[in-house]
């Protein structure tokens, strides 16, 4: 699978352009403020339905249009249109994200990613996606247990109990199939990093899940608030046994999440799903030597591959788009 071409209109600094792409490697190279994450994100947009800059963006914008060509058993014809009215058609008809993630598959590793690094709810939402690959009826479920858990707190202000018990059995069933999705995907996971050999150091990821048994329920009524959610659970990065974020450098944690991501990739290739590879802000914090083994691991993938640069990057045969202030 990959995107063939972009049309975007009106879209941030992007007043009207077009570009084709290769199946193989794409470099976007400009200085800053020249564009480089707004194509990228133009892009994630295409195959998701949704930014990865900012959660409630796209509801806010003025009226934008991007339009897209992908390439997989068949021709899929995208169009996004962005602000209030918002739409997301494929091949003339609407769909909704769910049917995006299924149909285009992509995986992004930006600095946002990497800012949100030392947070829980990261780190277990890349555990989700993992299970997502061979599950994708579990990203409905947390959709369903996440309005269970607001409608719970609504009820449990309201001290009304009756209707607590009842959410709660739902709530209970659905975590107990998160949490052993969870346990599966962090399996996985090890195996992958395991074998990985961007540190010479051993990362392993802890994982405990927060049981929700009647003592924290018992807890939420009395103090009439939800104490579970979803991304309490317990979850470590290690590397050689210490946590990363306590002992490790911008570097090693920059490196260690590229392991993690590197380690999605490839088991989204070993199910024959062939993501397509977004990729912002690679260089910053990194070493050359590790950088160009960095860059040696993504030469090693066949899937479409976007990576933005200021110019330190530099690939063979790659396509390369040049971005300048003038757009």
């Amino acid at each position: 699978m990959y995107l063939e071409n972009i049309s975007i209109l009106n879209f941030r600094n992007y007043k009207n352009f077009t570009k084709t792409f290769s199946p193989q490697k794409n470099i976007i190279k400009g200085e800053n403020a020249t564009g480089k994450t707004n194509l990228l994100d133009s892009i994630y947009i295409l195959l998701n339905s949704h930014s990865f800059i900012r959660k409630n963006y796209m509801n806010k914008i003025e009226q934008s249009t991007i339009k897209g060509t992908i390439k997989k058993d068949i021709t899929y014809n995208i169009t996004i249109h962005l602000g209030k009215n918002k739409k997301s058609l494929i091949n003339s008809k609407p769909y909704g994200l769910k049917d995006f993630k299924i149909l285009f598959p992509s995986i992004i590793f930006s600095i946002k990613d990497f800012l949100n690094f030392n947070e829980k709810k990261y780190i277990l939402s890349l555990i989700d996606k993992f299970s997502f690959i061979e599950n994708p009826n579990i990203i409905q479920i947390i959709l369903n247990t996440a309005k269970h858990l607001k409608l719970k707190r609504i009820l449990l202000e309201k001290k009304d109990i009756n209707t607590v018990k009842i959410i709660n059995k739902n709530i209970l069933k659905n975590v107990e199939i998160i949490q052993e999705n969870r346990k599966q995907s962090l399996q996985k996971i090890n195996l992958y990093l395991k074998d990985q050999n961007l540190i010479n150091k051993n990362i392993k990821l802890s994982y405990k899940p927060l049981i929700f048994d009647e003592k924290i329920i018992n807890l939420e009524i009395q103090s009439n608030h939800n104490i579970f959610t979803l991304y309490k659970d317990s979850i470590e990065i290690l590397l050689d046994e210490n946590n990363i974020f306590s002992y490790s450098s911008l570097g090693e944690k920059k490196m260690v999440l590229f392991s993690l991501i590197m380690s999605l990739i490839k088991h989204y290739n070993s199910l024959n799903k062939s993501p397509i590879i977004l990729i912002d802000d690679l260089e910053g914090d990194i070493s050359n030597t590790n950088l160009e083994k960095m860059i040696s691991m993504i030469n090693t993938l066949n899937n479409q591959v976007f990576i933005t640069t200021i110019g330190n990057i530099n690939i063979k045969n790659a396509n390369t788009i040049n971005l300048s202030e003038a757009i």
